[in-house]
């Protein structure tokens, strides 16, 4: 979404008297260049009913004239009839077409991921020199939060581990042990305090681990026969919850292709240090 724009869901229009006369699913606004721009996006799920009929369009038709909309997009589950694509034409609606599957390996091709992580335990104290020498580090951290003296972000302290490593990780997916050291000053939150600590010295235990998802199901978005993007959700269990992802695969105009990965959900801990795609091939 670009920078400026806003999304609105569910919002509802009433009249002087206070009636409401109508509730939009989604509506995006903003600038384009000098111009303002006001879209409307309706979606239909119903698939006892079938394809989307042409009464559907109509309305959406007159919502666009009423309510000053520079476009309307029509988004089912079903499709649409033949008289829904004509009133399209008519009132110069976007159809757009969703399509659910549940057998990921035939249709999206994308049979799931890898995920490379780390556990990460102390097996010894924390070492260091305090900027503080009257202070005692003698406090249990069992998540710390912690930066290099002028970084922005603290880190979780496994991830600070994987960036700053001098020797590169076991690969055998063992059991390493190693005397972590990182040089100069860092800042360790113990609570919502700041620690400073020169020459951090601590000994750790790292197990190397990989679990690997499953392809849950996937959805197509399509315009007539034509994909636009295909999407496919993934899940893979962890020793605290469930890891949850998406990928997105898109076709742009000039028929080249990319990619977009969405990590939904992470478990409290577990932080992901890569992920390997298997099974890849292009969407049909």
């Amino acid at each position: 979404m670009p920078s400026g724009f806003k999304v609105d869901s569910n919002e509802k229009v009433f009249d002087a008297a206070g009636q409401q006369i109508a509730e939009f699913d989604l509506i995006i606004s903003g600038n384009l260049g000098s111009s303002s721009v006001r879209w409307l996006i309706e979606c239909r799920d119903r698939p006892s009913q079938g394809a989307a009929p042409g009464s559907w369009i109509q309305q959406l038709v007159g919502r666009k004239q009423q309510f000053k909309f520079d476009k309307v997009f029509a988004v089912s589950t079903t499709g649409f009839s033949a008289a829904a694509i004509s009133a399209a034409e008519y009132g110069n609606v976007i159809l757009r077409a969703v399509q659910t599957f549940g057998e990921i390996k035939t249709d999206f091709k994308i049979l799931g991921f890898a995920f490379n992580f780390e556990e990460t335990e102390f097996v010894g104290p924390i070492n260091g020199e305090l900027e503080d020498p009257n202070m005692q580090l003698n406090v249990d951290i069992k998540r710390p939060m912690i930066r290099r003296v002028g970084e922005l972000q603290f880190q979780p302290f496994p991830v600070f581990v994987s960036r700053n490593r001098v020797q590169p990780p076991a690969t055998d997916g063992g059991i390493e042990l190693l005397y972590f050291h990182c040089d100069g000053w860092v800042e360790v939150l113990i609570g919502e305090q700041p620690v400073r600590i020169k020459d951090f010295r601590v000994p750790l235990q790292i197990k190397h681990k990989m679990k690997t998802s499953k392809a849950l199901f996937g959805r197509v978005y399509s315009e007539g026969d034509k994909t636009i993007w295909a999407e496919a959700s993934f899940e893979a269990e962890s020793h605290t919850g469930k890891i949850k992802s998406r990928m997105q695969i898109y076709r742009h105009s000039d028929r080249q292709m990319s990619a977009r990965f969405f990590n939904d959900e992470i478990p409290d801990g577990f932080y992901v240090d890569s992920i390997r795609i298997f099974g890849w091939n292009k969407v049909p």
